[in-house]
């Protein structure tokens, strides 16, 4: 980014050029974390309460992924950075080995020219419970998307989207005399 500022006197007929980093990340999570354009290999680090800037590829999109620094953690889907309004995109991350569920707030600050990236994560982020007050058995899941979470009877779940630029639609099915 770069910041044009004016001088006072004596020097008021010199504008000061600052050119500093556009995109910083920050890791306000519990947990090391990876960051990644998307369709990009390059992959940064973030240990937690810790801050880097971003370096964008020429001619790459503006999206990006993350996941937990661990294994068996699948990358996120892809969400967009916003220049126009602070936004928060809340997602939700995947294990494949365990099945382990984490939620991220994904916080855009705005300040100037410079772009805060910030990562909140936990359960108290999931903007959804869903709640199952049947006898019935549902599955679960954000359409065009193959990932599925069982509800049990009189269970519930939190839930945030797992590719945040998809449609905001669920698919609900329950089990019927065996058959879905």
């Amino acid at each position: 980014g770069i910041n044009i500022s004016s001088n006072k006197y004596p020097f008021q007929y010199t504008k000061t050029i600052v050119i500093l980093d556009r995109y910083i990340l920050i890791n306000h999570m519990n947990q090391s974390l990876q960051i990644r354009q998307y369709n990009c290999n390059d992959v940064t680090t973030l240990s937690s309460n810790e801050d880097k800037p971003l370096v964008w590829k020429y001619g790459k999109e503006l999206l990006l992924q993350c996941r937990i620094n661990r294994y068996g953690w699948d990358w996120s889907g892809r969400f967009k950075l916003s220049f126009k309004d602070a936004i928060d995109i809340p997602i939700r991350l995947l294990n494949s080995h365990d099945n382990t569920v984490y939620f991220i707030l994904i916080s855009i600050v705005i300040e100037g020219p410079k772009v805060f990236i910030v990562f909140k994560g936990g359960e108290m982020v999931a903007p959804y419970r869903i709640e199952n007050h049947t006898v019935n058995i549902y599955r679960i899941k954000q359409c065009d998307q193959s990932i599925v979470t069982t509800l049990l009877p009189y269970h519930s779940f939190l839930y945030a989207w797992d590719e945040p630029l998809l449609s905001h639609n669920l698919k609900i099915e329950y089990q019927l005399n065996d058959k879905w």
